[in-house]
C-alpha cells in the first residue's frame, strides 16, 4: 500500500509537464455500435494476443495498444467504464484512467481522447444522475460531468481502491454509492455515500481485509461482494455484516487480486465474479469464481510481474464483452463470445422449410447453414444463439420444461411461442419501448390471439435503439421484399411496429438468485393397458395427443396448423400407455379418450385429475374390445372453488374413421386451386352421423391470411354409412392472394365421434416464365 503510494505521488508531481494529450494508441480494424454493447466491438483482429488463453468459443481483441510507457512511473490503467444506454450527454465510449487522466475511447481508427483530468484517479464507477463518480489515493470522489468538468462530491479517510453503484430502484443498500478504502495501519473498510455526498462508515476496520480492493454488486437481488488484495472475498450484507464467500479463505488459492467484475449469464460467461490477479507467478491472470467458494481460471497470459498485470476489469453494460487492461503490456483488450449477428448472417439464404433436411432438426449433418439444409425463423434463431452466444436455447427450454412441466405448449424452442416463454420466464424480457441491442430476438402476434407467431434477430439499431435492420426466415414475403422465400437481411418496418409483442437478450438468467418459483399445477392424465390397445386423446378443436408426432407442425408456428394439443405428452411404460395433459382447462373444458383395438382384448382404462400431484377425482373402466373397433370416453373437466375435477360416461363404440394425415394444394397467382380427398369409415359397424367440415384461417409466417370463407367446401354438411367413403372438394380462388405459403386446418366434427383436426397447406405461386435460348459452342 505504502508503494502504490509514493508511486501516486510521482504521477501528480509528473503530471505537470506532461501534456493531457500524450497517449499513443493503435487500434486494430473495429466495429462500433453505439446500441450494440455500448464499447468497441472488432470484426478482423491483427493484433499480437496469441499469447492470451480463454476458453473455447471465446476471441480476444486488441483495443488499444502502445499507451504510455511504464518506465515514467506508475502508469495506472486500473478502471475501464463503460456507459450505460441513454445516460446523457456522456455518449458511447469506452473510458479508462492512466496517469490521472481520464480517456475515452470513441470511433473506429481514432485514438483514445483525454477527457478529464483527476490526480492520483484509481478507480470510477457511474453513478446518482448518470454522472461519473471517480476515487483517488488521496480518499477524495470526485464528480465528472458530461463535459469533463469536476467537483469534489465526498472526502472519505484516505486511498480508495474499490467503488460500487447499486442501480437497482429496489435495493436493500439504499441506493448509494459505495467505496472500499485503505485505511493507515493496514485495515480495510467500506463506507456508504449517499446521494447529497455524506459518507457513512459501512463497515468496520478489517472486516474486510487488510487491502481492499475491488467492490462489485452482483446477482438478480443484489448482493456486495469485497475483494482483499490477498486473495480473500467478502459478501456484505446490507446491513454491514461481513462473511466469507461461501464460507471459504480462498487467499490460499489467489495470488494478489487486484479488481472484481460480476457477469450475469450473458454470451458464455455464465453467473460468476471474476477477478483480476497479479500474482508472482503465473501473473496476469483472469479468475472466476461461483457463490460456493469454487474457483478456477478463465484467462491467462496477459504481461505483468509483481503487482502490476492485469489492473482493470469491467463487462460491459449487456454483459456480452470483458474489458482488461494490461498494465505492463499498455494495452486494452475485449474478451468476446461468438457473435449473435455474425452467426444470424451467416444463415442468409437458408431455404424456407420446417423440415431441416437433417434427422435431428437440432443436430446438423453437414448442411450449409450451420449444418442445415433449411430452417424456419426459430431455426435461426437457434443457430444464431448457439453458434453466437454459446447458448442452447432448446436444451435450457427443456431443463427448465422438466422443472415446470406447465409451462410450454409443446416443449420445443423451434415454436416461437415457446421460445418467447422461455425467455419471458428466465431471461431478459423487454418492451418495445426498451431500447434494442443488436442480437436481440424480436417476437411479433400476427393474429391477436396473444400468442407468438413470428421471431427474428435484430442486426441494426438506431442511435436511440430502434431496430434499423433485422436478419429473417420468413418464407416469401409479396410486393418485392423477399420474392425467393429465402433467408434474408432486412429493413425494419411500420407492418412490424403494429404486431411487435417486446423483444428478449440473454442478460436476466442469474444463478445468484435465491428464490424458487413455486407454481400451482392441474393435470389431467389417462392411462391404459394392455400394449394391443391404442391410446390418443383429442380436445374440442380437434386436436390430439397420441404416440404420433412430427415437430415439424409446431414448427410452423401457425397456431391452426398444428395438430396437437398443447402441453400434452405421451409415453409408453412396459405394457401402460399414458397421455398427460398439463393445465388442461387452459386449452378447453371438454376432451374425448379414444381406445383403438389393436387386437381382440381386455383393457383397463384409468383417467384421473391431479392438483399439484394429489389426485382430485378418478375413474377406472374395465371393457372388452375387438380388433378394428374404436371406442371413445367423452370427459368434461370442471373446477369447483379452483380444484380440478372432471366427469365422464362409459366407453361407447365409435366410427373408425380415416383422414389424411394433411393435404396440400398449390396454384398461380390469378388462377384458382383445387383438389378432392376421401374421408373413410373403415370399422363396418358404425356410420358417421351428422358429420361437418369447417376450415379456420390460414395464415403465413409474415402475418398474411386467407379467410376461411374465401375456400369453398363440398359438401359442407354430410353423413356416412358403415365402410363407405365421402369424397369433399376443396376450391379457393388465387385471383386476390399473394404469393405466399398459408397454413391452416380442416377440421371434421361428428355428433357420434370425436372432432379432428387435418392441416391444410396452400401454396401461392409466382407464374414462371421460361425464355427459349441458343448455346453456341
Amino acid at each position: 500500500m505504502k508503494l502504490r503510494g509514493v508511486f501516486l505521488a510521482i504521477v501528480v508531481l509528473l503530471f505537470v509537464s506532461v501534456p493531457l494529450g500524450r497517449l499513443n494508441a493503435s487500434l486494430t480494424s473495429m466495429q462500433y455500435s453505439p446500441n450494440n454493447d455500448n464499447g468497441l466491438r472488432t470484426e478482423t483482429d491483427r493484433s499480437p494476443t496469441q499469447s492470451i488463453v480463454v476458453p473455447e468459443g471465446f476471441r480476444v481483441t486488441l483495443i488499444a495498444s502502445g499507451l504510455s510507457p511504464i518506465g515514467t512511473g506508475a502508469n495506472y490503467l486500473n478502471s475501464l467504464q463503460d456507459l450505460e444506454p441513454g445516460r446523457g450527454d456522456f455518449g458511447s465510449y469506452l473510458y479508462f484512467i492512466d496517469n490521472g487522466v481520464i480517456y475515452r475511447i470513441a470511433t473506429p481508427g481514432e485514438q483514445p481522447q483525454p477527457f478529464a483530468y483527476v490526480p492520483a484517479a484509481l478507480v470510477m464507477r457511474f453513478g446518482f444522475d448518470g454522472d461519473l463518480f471517480v476515487g483517488t489515493a488521496t480518499g477524495k470522489v470526485m464528480r465528472v460531468f458530461s463535459d469533463g468538468t469536476t467537483s469534489l462530491f465526498a472526502q472519505v479517510g484516505t486511498s480508495i481502491e474499490g467503488m460500487a453503484f447499486d442501480t437497482s430502484s429496489s435495493s436493500a443498500y439504499g441506493s448509494r454509492l459505495f467505496v472500499s478504502e485503505w485505511i493507515d495501519g493496514g485495515y480495510g473498510r467500506v463506507s456508504a455515500i449517499d446521494a447529497s455526498g455524506i459518507v457513512q462508515i459501512f463497515t468496520s476496520p478489517g472486516s474486510v481485509g487488510i487491502e481492499t480492493a475491488g467492490l462489485q454488486f452482483c446477482g438478480s437481488i443484489p448482493k456486495l461482494y469485497a475483494l482483499d488484495q490477498p486473495g480473500t472475498i467478502f459478501e456484505i450484507s446490507n446491513t454491514g455484516s461481513v462473511n466469507l464467500l461461501g464460507g471459504i479463505d480462498l487467499q490460499s488459492q489467489i495470488q494478489y487480486a487486484e479488481t472484481l467484475a460480476c457477469s450475469k449469464g450473458n454470451a458464455g460467461f455464465g453467473n460468476y465474479l471474476y477477478l483480476a490477479e497479479q500474482g508472482y507467478q503465473p501473473a496476469g491472470r483472469i479468475l472466476r469464481v461461483s457463490t460456493d467458494g469454487g474457483i478456477e481460471v478463465f484467462a491467462s497470459g496477459f504481461q505483468g510481474f509483481d503487482w502490476w498485470a492485469v489492473t482493470g476489469l469491467k463487462f460491459s453494460p449487456d454483459g456480452r464483452t470483458l474489458y482488461v487492461t494490461d498494465d505492463v503490456g499498455r494495452s486494452i483488450y475485449a474478451i468476446q463470445s461468438g457473435d449473435i449477428v455474425q452467426e444470424a448472417r451467416l444463415d442468409i439464404g437458408m431455404p424456407y422449410d420446417t423440415n431441416r433436411g437433417c434427422t435431428s432438426p437440432y443436430i446438423g449433418c453437414s448442411g450449409p447453414f450451420h449444418g442445415f439444409y433449411n430452417g424456419v425463423c426459430t431455426d435461426l434463431v437457434l443457430d444464431a444463439y448457439r453458434a453466437g452466444a454459446l447458448f442452447d436455447i432448446q436444451g435450457a427450454l427443456l431443463r427448465d420444461r422438466d422443472a415446470y412441466p406447465g409451462r410450454y405448449l409443446n416443449g420445443t424452442a423451434r415454436r416461437a411461442e415457446d421460445m418467447r416463454l422461455y425467455f419471458d420466464h428466465n431471461q431478459q424480457f423487454l418492451q418495445h419501448s426498451e431500447p434494442y441491442y443488436p442480437g436481440d430476438i424480436a417476437f411479433f402476434d400476427w393474429t391477436g390471439d396473444g400468442l407468438t407467431d413470428h421471431v427474428l434477430v435484430i442486426s441494426e439499431v438506431d442511435a436511440t435503439g430502434r431496430p434499423v435492420r433485422m436478419v429473417d426466415a420468413s418464407g416469401i414475403i409479396p410486393y418485392g421484399i423477399n420474392p425467393s422465400g429465402l433467408a434474408f437481411e432486412h429493413n425494419w418496418s411500420n407492418h412490424y411496429e403494429q404486431h411487435i409483442q417486446g423483444h428478449a437478450r440473454l442478460n436476466s438468467t442469474d444463478l445468484w438468485a435465491t428464490s424458487i418459483l413455486s407454481e400451482s399445477l392441474q393435470t389431467l392424465r389417462v392411462s391404459v393397458s394392455p400394449a394391443s390397445v391404442g391410446l390418443s386423446v383429442f380436445d374440442s378443436n380437434g386436436k390430439s395427443v397420441s404416440e404420433t408426432y412430427n415437430e415439424n407442425f409446431v414448427a410452423s408456428n401457425v397456431e391452426t396448423f398444428i395438430p396437437y394439443i398443447p402441453r400434452g405428452s405421451y409415453v409408453s411404460l412396459n405394457a401402460h400407455k399414458i397421455i398427460t395433459i398439463t393445465r388442461p382447462l387452459s386449452n378447453t373444458s371438454q376432451y374425448f379418450v379414444r381406445i383403438e383395438g389393436l387386437a381382440n382384448a381386455t383393457y383397463t382404462l384409468h383417467i384421473e385429475t391431479q392438483q399439484d400431484t394429489a389426485v382430485t377425482a378418478s375413474q377406472t373402466f374395465i371393457q372388452a374390445i375387438n380388433a378394428g373397433e374404436n371406442h371413445n370416453i367423452g370427459v368434461t373437466l370442471t373446477a369447483p372453488n379452483g380444484i380440478i375435477s372432471f366427469t365422464t360416461q362409459p366407453p361407447m363404440t365409435i366410427p373408425v374413421v380415416v383422414v389424411p394425415a394433411s393435404l396440400s394444394l398449390r396454384g398461380l397467382v390469378g388462377t384458382s386451386a383445387q383438389f378432392n380427398f376421401p374421408i373413410y369409415e373403415v370399422g363396418g359397424q358404425e356410420a358417421i352421423s351428422n358429420a361437418s367440415i369447417t376450415v379456420t384461417d390460414l395464415w403465413t409466417q409474415y402475418g398474411m391470411r386467407v379467410s376461411s370463407n374465401q375456400l369453398a367446401i363440398t359438401p359442407v354438411h354430410f353423413n356416412l354409412t358403415a365402410g363407405g367413403t365421402q369424397e369433399i372438394d376443396v376450391q379457393v380462388s388465387l385471383a386476390d392472394l399473394n404469393p405466399g405459403e398459408y397454413l391452416g386446418s380442416l377440421i371434421l366434427t361428428m355428433q357420434n365421434g370425436n372432432p379432428m383436426v387435418i392441416p391444410l397447406t396452400l401454396q401461392v405461386q409466382y407464374h414462371k416464365l421460361y425464355l427459349p435460348c441458343i448455346v453456341r459452342n
